[in-house]
């Protein structure tokens, strides 16, 4: 995959208990690229499958249909949550676990089941991958875990009030005869707020993170370079800079963005591991 492009490593191995070299691997991955490229277990990757199938069923429904699961409370819109379109751009749907003011799709029947199911498998694995980044040990934390204890258990405890899992539908843009851009950037280039990202590898490639081997406007394609539905990405969110136990922080957020050609639509399915702080 190249220098600037780390193995993908088995989220098995990742969620397993018993230290491993796979660890290891992870955690240099994180501290030196910001991501981390997982392959899903076949019980994740049916999780997966179930999920896009309802969101994309749903998202073919008529607009006037969808925005009845748009959210009536004021603060709940401002965070974006349940469905959400953005006119000529996108169009999403954002729940949380387990909260009163989601409002899940009655068409397909099946979608708030295999959002329950999907949400358990990437909400399992991005607290395994937060937590061996939180008690990484070294030179550079003075020897002391990467995040004080205490403030581990807060967020472990505290992230089920904030993480969600939103889906994500693209829609093609037309390129204008004006444009001069040979491509559409529905995502502009910025780091996530929360801890930490897990980003599915959608079928249409448009990923990019920065290279950080090289200057700051080189990016690298990495959904061009894994199987779409097979493999996730785990990014780096600016909480857990701020978390901290030393500064400099060795976990440094990572900064991405969506390019697609024009005329092309994506389906995407993101985890956002977070805390209300």
């Amino acid at each position: 995959m190249g220098n600037s492009v780390p193995p993908a490593l088995q989220a098995d191995d990742i969620l397993s208990l018993d230290p491993s070299s796979a660890h290891s691997k992870f955690v240099e991955c994180m501290r030196d690229k910001g991501f981390a490229i997982l392959t899903l277990n076949p019980k994740m990757k049916n999780a997966v499958d179930n999920y896009f199938k309802d969101a994309e069923d749903f998202f073919s429904l008529p607009l006037e249909e969808k925005k009845k699961f748009n959210s009536l409370d004021e603060l709940q819109r401002q965070i974006n949550k349940n469905y959400v379109h953005v006119s000529g751009s996108k169009e999403f749907m954002k729940l949380q676990k387990n909260e009163d003011t989601n409002i899940y799709p009655t068409n397909p029947h099946t979608f708030k089941k295999s959002f329950d199911s999907v949400f358990e498998h990437l909400e399992t694995l991005s607290k395994r991958c937060f937590t061996l980044i939180a008690k990484y040990t070294s030179a550079e934390t003075k020897h002391s875990p990467f995040i004080n204890d205490d403030v581990y258990k807060i967020i472990m405890k505290k992230m089920e009030e904030r993480s969600s899992v939103s889906t994500i539908h693209y829609f093609p843009v037309k390129k204008s005869d004006s444009s001069t851009e040979i491509n559409n950037e529905p995502s502009k280039t910025h780091t996530d707020t929360g801890i930490l990202t897990l980003i599915m590898c959608a079928s249409v490639p448009g990923l990019q993170v920065q290279d950080r081997s090289k200057d700051e406007n080189t990016f690298i394609e990495v959904e061009k370079l894994v199987k779409p539905r097979e493999h996730i990405f785990c990014i780096i969110g600016r909480k857990t800079e701020l978390m901290s136990n030393v500064k400099p922080s060795v976990f440094t957020p990572t900064t991405h963005r969506v390019l697609l050609p024009f005329g092309v639509e994506r389906y995407s399915l993101l985890f956002f591991m977070d805390v209300p702080i």
